[in-house]
């Protein structure tokens, strides 16, 4: 169902492939993600292709995206993750925090301030 109203993605590119993307989409108390725990804040996931990991780009996408949704209006952002992914230590120098846990996740949540 992606692309309905209100869901908002950024892509990064190299020499014209698509080698990652940041997206969000608002869900609502009959319709909840993993990582939602508020119908005002958007819940994201991010993917960035294995070769081009590690590089900076995953980082990059992410900051992009926190400042595109603070200027469209947005307070926070939510998302859930496996506690054994690596992105975790990604997300927490990023700003997250940990919203939730149960024994494989994490909900975490990330304030955006002006």
């Amino acid at each position: 169902n992606w692309g309905r109203t209100g869901d908002l993605c950024l892509v990064a590119e190299y020499e014209g492939k698509k080698i990652g993307a940041v997206w969000c989409r608002l869900f609502d108390e009959k319709n909840k993600g993993y990582g939602s725990v508020a119908e005002d804040i958007p819940e994201m996931g991010i993917a960035v292709d294995k070769p081009y990991r590690n590089q900076g780009i995953g980082s990059k996408l992410l900051d992009d995206f926190y400042d595109y949704l603070k200027q469209i209006g947005f307070n926070a952002v939510s998302l859930s993750v496996d506690k054994r992914n690596p992105a975790v230590n990604l997300y927490l120098r990023t700003g997250f925090n940990i919203f939730k846990s149960n024994e494989n996740d994490h909900v975490m949540i990330k304030e955006l301030k002006n």
